[in-house]
C-alpha cells in the first residue's frame, strides 16, 4: 500500500507541474513593413535587451500585425525585447554614439532616454497565459 501512496503523490506532483505553465503571446505593433523582426525572451537581466541564444529567440517576417507567442514558460519574471531588423545582418545596428537606428522596443514599453532599458523596468510577471503589446519605434 506504501508504493501506492507514494506513486499517487508522484503523479499529482508531475501533474501540478505540466499545469502551471503558462504562454506568452507578445503582438507588436509600429511601421514593420520589412526586414525581420526579432523576438527575445529573458528571464533575468543577464543580456538584456541584446537577443539571446536560439531557444529564448524567435525570428518572423515583419508585418503591421506581428505576433510573437514563447509556450509552456514556468511561472516568473520575465522580460522581452523586440528588434526590426531591416538589413538582415541579425543585430539591431546602432550609430557610433550606441543609438539604435533600426525599430526596437521592450515590454512595459519603456523608453529611456540616454540609456538602454533594464530588466527591472521590462520585467513582467507571467503566472497564466498572458498577452502583451510590445510598441517598436526608432
Amino acid at each position: 500500500m506504501h508504493f501506492f501512496n507514494s506513486m499517487v503523490g508522484l503523479t499529482l506532483l508531475v501533474f501540478c507541474q505540466i499545469t502551471s505553465a503558462a504562454d506568452l503571446q507578445i503582438n507588436i505593433v509600429g511601421e514593420l513593413d520589412k526586414g525581420e523582426i526579432g523576438c527575445g525572451l529573458f528571464d533575468s537581466s543577464q543580456g538584456f535587451p541584446s537577443l539571446p541564444a536560439p531557444e529564448r529567440k524567435q525570428l518572423i517576417p515583419a508585418t503591421k500585425s506581428a505576433t510573437c507567442t514563447f509556450r509552456d514558460l514556468p511561472p516568473g519574471q520575465y522580460a522581452v525585447a523586440i528588434m526590426n531588423d531591416l538589413n538582415g545582418n541579425g543585430a539591431l545596428d546602432k550609430n557610433l554614439l550606441g543609438v539604435p537606428k533600426e525599430p526596437w522596443g521592450v515590454s512595459n514599453n519603456v523608453r529611456p532616454a540616454l540609456r538602454e532599458p533594464r530588466f527591472d523596468e521590462a520585467k513582467i510577471s507571467l503566472e497564466a497565459d498572458t498577452a502583451i503589446t510590445v510598441r517598436v519605434t526608432k
